[in-house]
């Protein structure tokens, strides 16, 4: 999601995990259904975009002195690329930025801003920037900071609260009305829980064979075969170890292998500790490889006494 928002790649824009805090003795594929996950990452998330929009007094200062240095007869013009340079030495993630400093300035009177193109930063220097500047800039920078906070905290109060949702937007916007929704419409989710969709069920890619029986917790083998079984789209080695851990790579939750029986069953193990068996598995002849450039796991034969007792 992050990269999605930023056009950034991980290493770029450095959201790498915003999960909550795993209650300890929890299985991962429990957790992962849980509405504190899901909860915890949109609030992660937002938390992280607010403080990312933080501008300290140094930067601030930087952009003064770079559109002074630049300002020739009174007047700047230059690109908005080059102040994003100066403040993170990146230019792809930095206009929210840009602007916010310029901004500052102006309330500061240290600067008065002139119609521009996005690329562009042209105005006017009007005063210098000291103490008093730095102050008055510091003081917009922490409004604009609590004004964040503010609408993050409101936002959540409207999601997380009991109370009427309509009559809280219609007070949002000032108009002390009662609630009154056409007829036949219900007002809205915490007034009439019957609104509220059904959760939807674990998605499964493949139907369990009728009658098979449900994989024990602690039978490595049966679940490997399980998931080569009932997987669709097929699945290779990796993928199989990925299912049987819990994995929550995009491509594995696109596919639906998440709701697989024995999805996060075996996520105590390592993943050298399933790929092993998954080995010895193929090397037993219980499963094959498809080969080519993608291989795909399949079924072979029976069960191999001896590796089952090896287990």
């Amino acid at each position: 999601m992050a990269s999605i928002i930023t056009g950034l790649f991980p290493h770029q824009h450095k959201v790498t995990s915003n999960d909550p805090p795993q209650p300890e003795g929890m299985p991962n594929r429990e957790f992962y259904q849980t509405s504190l996950f899901a909860e915890g990452r949109d609030k992660g998330l937002h938390v992280f975009f607010i403080q990312r929009g933080e501008l300290s007094d140094q930067a601030i200062a930087t952009v003064a002195m770079r559109l002074q240095a630049r300002a020739s007869d009174g007047r700047y013009d230059l690109g908005a690329d080059e102040l994003a340079a100066v403040l993170d030495g990146d230019t792809r993630d930095s206009d929210d930025k840009v602007r916010a400093v310029i901004g500052h300035l102006a309330r500061a009177g240290v600067i008065r801003p002139a119609p521009s193109s996005p690329d562009r930063v042209r105005g006017r220097i009007e005063g210098p920037f000291d103490g008093r500047a730095r102050a008055a800039c510091r003081t917009s920078a922490g409004e604009s900071t609590r004004a964040r906070w503010s609408q993050y905290r409101a936002v959540w109060k409207f999601v997380e609260s009991n109370a009427c949702r309509r009559t809280a937007i219609l007070r949002h916007f000032g108009d002390r009305s009662t609630p009154a929704p056409t007829a036949g419409v219900p007002c809205c989710d915490v007034c009439d829980s019957s609104w509220v969709p059904a959760a939807p069920a674990a998605k499964s890619s493949r139907k369990r064979p009728s009658g098979a029986p449900v994989v024990a917790a602690g039978d490595l083998d049966a679940a490997i075969v399980e998931v080569v079984e009932t997987a669709d789209p097929a699945v290779g080695r990796t993928r199989t170890v990925e299912i049987l851990r819990g994995g929550r790579s995009q491509a594995l939750v696109k596919s639906g292998h998440d709701g697989l029986p024995a999805y996060g069953t075996f996520d105590h193990l390592t993943a050298k500790q399933v790929m092993a068996r998954v080995d010895e598995l193929l090397g037993a002849g219980r499963l094959r490889s498809t080969g080519g450039m993608y291989p795909k796991l399949e079924v072979a034969g029976p069960a191999d006494p001896q590796l089952e007792t090896a287990a």
